[in-house]
């Protein structure tokens, strides 16, 4: 027969186990669909808005979203500044100052007033994504 310690020990256990995964899942990276709803997230987070412009028929898109917004790395370096959001051009609503004539683009936005901070223009690797953000930091 089990002892009641024994028990209690292992609902405790298994409680901690449960509590860290939902710490490790609040840290998952969230794409966002909805250009209102994203902006909503990053002002309340003192965050900046990347929001990346593309289309399903878009080859390079789809190459950008497989190859670098989908890869950890990535990810782990947005979530530290950034709400993200993905809109398709011709389809989503987002406002029309940040129309662009090549895809994808990814525009960095001041969640504040909305003002464009840098615009990157078609597909990036990792690591030329994250240098090219980096850099535009400090503009």
């Amino acid at each position: 027969m089990i002892s009641h310690h024994f028990k209690k020990t292992i609902f405790f256990a298994l409680f901690l186990t449960l509590s860290s995964t939902s710490v490790i899942n609040a840290e998952q990276f969230k794409i966002y669909t909805n250009y209102q709803e994203a902006l909503k997230v990053a002002k309340k987070s003192d965050k900046k808005l990347m929001m990346m412009l593309h289309s399903p028929h878009c080859p390079w898109c789809q190459r950008m979203k497989k190859e670098t917004i989908s890869q950890k790395e990535t990810q782990k370096f947005i979530n530290k500044n950034y709400i993200f959001v993905s809109l398709n051009k011709y389809t989503d609503d987002y406002p029309k100052k940040f129309e662009t004539n090549m895809i994808p683009t990814v525009f960095l936005i001041n969640s504040k007033d909305e003002k464009e901070i840098y615009k990157m223009l078609g597909f990036q690797s990792v690591e030329s994504f994250i240098d090219e953000v980096t850099l535009s930091q400090d503009l």
